[in-house]
C-alpha cells in the first residue's frame, strides 16, 4: 500500500486527507456534544458554562457531526466531493471570523482554535474541492 505522505512527510492523498478532516470534525462535534460546558470552556472561558453557552455548543456540535457524516457519505459520491468542500470551506470561514469578532473574549487556546483553525480548515476545504474536481476525469467538473 502506496503512504499517504510525499516525499517531504506531509500528507498528500486526498482521501487520507477528506478521512481526516471528518474525523477531527467528529470528534470536535462529540466533545460539544458530550460535555458542552467543559469542552467549550477551552474555548471561551467560564463563559461556557451557562445553559445558553451549552445549548449553543450542543448545536455547534450536531452541525459538525452532521458534517462529518455528509464527508464520508460523499466520498462514494465523487461528483459531490467538489461541492461538499466548498460548504465546508465557507462554514469553516464563517467561523474563524467569528473568532476574529470575538477575539478579546476568547482563551488564549480559543484565540488559536478558532482563527487559526477556522481559517486552515476554510483554506484545506478550498484546496481539497479543487483538488477532488480535478482528480476524477471529470467528475465534478461542472461543480
Amino acid at each position: 500500500m502506496a503512504s499517504p505522505l510525499d516525499r517531504g512527510g506531509r500528507l498528500s492523498d486526498p482521501l487520507t486527507i477528506d478521512l481526516a478532516l471528518a474525523g477531527a470534525r467528529a470528534a470536535l462535534g462529540v466533545g460539544l456534544l458530550v460535555a458542552p460546558g467543559s469542552f467549550a470552556s477551552i474555548i471561551v472561558g467560564d463563559a461556557a458554562r451557562s445553559p445558553g453557552a451549552k445549548l449553543l455548543s450542543r448545536a455547534a456540535g450536531v452541525r459538525d457531526v452532521s458534517m462529518a457524516v455528509v464527508s464520508i457519505w460523499a466520498l462514494d459520491r465523487p461528483d459531490d466531493l467538489p461541492r461538499t468542500h466548498r460548504l465546508h470551506a465557507i462554514v469553516d470561514a464563517c467561523d474563524a471570523a467569528a473568532g476574529v469578532m470575538a477575539f478579546r473574549h476568547l482563551t488564549p487556546v480559543g484565540k488559536a482554535f478558532a482563527v487559526l483553525g477556522g481559517s486552515s480548515s476554510a483554506i484545506t476545504g478550498y484546496v481539497q474541492s479543487r483538488r477532488w474536481r480535478h482528480s476524477t476525469d471529470g467528475a465534478g467538473a461542472a461543480a
